[in-house]
């Protein structure tokens, strides 16, 4: 619960996760119910521990991720044009450090829908 009381429902959300170390935000939210999480980092050492933590907390592989995104490289960006690399919400905990304030905006606009884009789909959803 939020500070007003009201909470975030998470089922049938696609979550993405930006930077995400342990995966303990992006995990918590697939516990919480989000249909598919994508877990991003550019560590690919971190990925063995995601996929033990994934299993032990009974999370089944087609509800999550791992992909290896590199702020630096444009690259390893997801394509926002691939229906599964669309997200209801984009997170990031702890990912700022000296000199990536810039690197993370990149990144965030990169992986968010333009307005065009959020008017159609908002026009789609009205009857």
């Amino acid at each position: 619960d939020g500070s007003n009381g009201q909470r975030l429902d998470l089922c049938n959300s696609r979550v993405l996760e930006l930077g995400c170390g342990t995966g303990v935000v992006g995990l918590t939210c697939a516990k919480l119910g989000a249909e598919h999480v994508t877990l991003t980092d550019s560590e690919s050492s971190l990925w063995p521990l995601l996929r033990r933590s994934i299993a032990a907390n009974s999370i089944s592989d087609d509800r999550v991720s791992i992909h290896g995104l590199d702020w630096k490289d444009v690259s390893t960006f997801l394509d926002p044009m691939v229906s599964t690399n669309r997200y209801d919400l984009v997170l990031a905990a702890d990912v700022l450090y000296a000199g990536m304030d810039g690197l993370f905006a990149r990144v965030l606009a990169s992986h968010l829908p333009c307005m065009d884009e959020v008017k159609g789909m908002q026009s789609k959803s009205t009857p």
